[in-house]
């Protein structure tokens, strides 16, 4: 992100900050495991759940990652970082106000998330009007 940046120090930063469980918290709705979608660079399993430091929040971290042929990557280094936080709920499975990292790009964007029935989860990143989406399938 920034030359001479210490990813491991913001982490631990931001997860003290936000209190983040890496357990399921009730409350959200959208609470649970979900699987970013395989483009043909792997994927990443993504926990959701409340911030411990304001239950009326939303945060998710990566919790494991995977090669694009299924094989888990016990070694990436983003496991455990915060790739979405402060989402607040505005009703009807939308969430709006937080934040989305996108770990290939290195970059933060705007974040949106709004759940389509129980199962998906559609993941929006934006930068003033331009929006990218992609949809997260729950596992668990």
């Amino acid at each position: 992100m920034f030359k001479g940046f210490d990813h491991r120090l913001a982490k631990a930063v931001l997860l003290a900050a936000l209190g983040v469980t890496a357990s399921a918290a009730a409350g959200t709705g959208l609470d649970g495991l979900f699987r970013s979608p395989n483009k043909g660079e792997g994927f990443v399993h993504i926990r959701i759940g409340e911030c411990q430091s304001n239950a009326a929040l939303t945060c998710g971290i990566i919790e494991a990652a995977f090669e694009a042929d299924g094989q888990k990557r016990p070694d990436y280094e983003n496991i455990g970082k915060l790739i979405l936080w402060d989402m607040t709920s505005k009703g009807g499975g939308a969430y709006r106000g937080g934040r989305i990292w996108h770990p290939l790009q290195n970059k933060i964007y705007r974040g949106k998330l709004q759940t389509i029935g129980d199962d998906v989860l559609k993941a929006t990143g934006c930068i003033g009007f331009l929006c990218k989406s992609e949809r997260w399938m729950r596992i668990e």
